[in-house]
């Protein structure tokens, strides 16, 4: 499948399912994962390899469009989401996408996956980090802590 495109529109959405599930692994690495993570989303047990090598090309081509998609159909998807927003240099599109992606995340791998440079940008990463810190949401105060070590980092 072509993923470095110009443009992701909703009729993406199967082929581009169809394509992941074609690097699931064993059904008994899908339960692994499952109990690994604990997550409410199916998993398919993708190798991160090849998670890393979909992000790459995505990447190539509009990677913002295919956020917009926000798929969320399994654990995978939702990684391969984190990776792409971890990528974004531009901050403030960045905090956008990771306001939305921190109310989707269910487990402590969708958290963990998330890299920040906050080298040029720390004072607005530490006042996203008191945001999140102060959410309801385990998983989103749990981010703020991945914002902080980067920042110490």
């Amino acid at each position: 499948m072509n993923l470095v495109k110009a443009e992701w529109l909703k009729k993406d959405i199967e082929p581009f399912q169809k394509y992941l599930l074609s690097f699931s692994q064993t059904k008994e690495k899908c339960l692994w994962e499952q109990n690994l993570v604990r997550t409410n989303l199916p998993c398919v047990a993708i190798k991160n390899e090849e998670i890393n090598n979909i992000v790459k090309n995505i990447r190539k081509g509009n990677a913002l469009s295919f956020l917009n998609l926000w798929i969320w159909e399994n654990h995978s998807n939702t990684l391969i989401i984190g990776k792409i927003i971890s990528k974004i240099s531009d901050f403030d599109i960045l905090k956008n996408y990771l306001i939305k992606y921190a109310k989707f995340c269910d487990n402590w791998s969708t958290c963990d996956v998330l890299k920040f440079n906050t080298k040029e940008n720390a004072n607005k990463f530490l006042s996203l980090s008191k945001e999140f810190i102060a959410s309801k949401h385990n998983f989103t105060r749990r981010i703020a802590v991945r914002i902080l070590f980067s920042v110490l980092d």
